[in-house]
């Protein structure tokens, strides 16, 4: 179980490594063609702490959606294929350093193919 939260936090930390568009507004962020593109974030109205990031290719979400806690800590990542869930989308607990996932649930081209127990040990 300790590999599997090592390897989420692995994904996210690297997801975030490589953000470069950072915009307090939602909405605000980078186009192309029309088109959205790059990583998108949303903040807090009121503390301005992170509230989403979602990274866009060619205006169709393509990576690791992260939706965090108003604490500051990660509440659910999802990851996209061509607008399409396609991987897995973990739910988080609030303020918990061990065992943080609450479930996940594993998806293929958009479609639910199985949650926790049988993923995350394949993980």
């Amino acid at each position: 179980m300790l590999k599997n939260i090592f390897l989420c936090m692995y994904l996210i930390l690297a997801f975030h490594s490589n953000a470069k568009n950072t915009f307090s507004c939602d909405s605000i962020n980078n186009r192309k063609d029309g088109k959205k593109q790059g990583v998108w974030k949303k903040k807090y109205f009121l503390s301005k702490k992170l509230k989403s990031t979602c990274p866009f290719e060619n205006g169709k979400r393509s990576g690791t959606y992260c939706k965090y806690y108003k604490s500051g800590f990660l509440k659910i990542s999802t990851q996209y294929r061509n607008n399409k869930k396609d991987g897995a989308k973990c739910f988080y607990r609030d303020r918990v350093r061990f065992e943080p996932i609450r479930r996940c649930i594993k998806y293929e081209n958009g479609k639910k193919k199985e949650t926790a127990a049988n993923f995350l040990r394949d993980i």
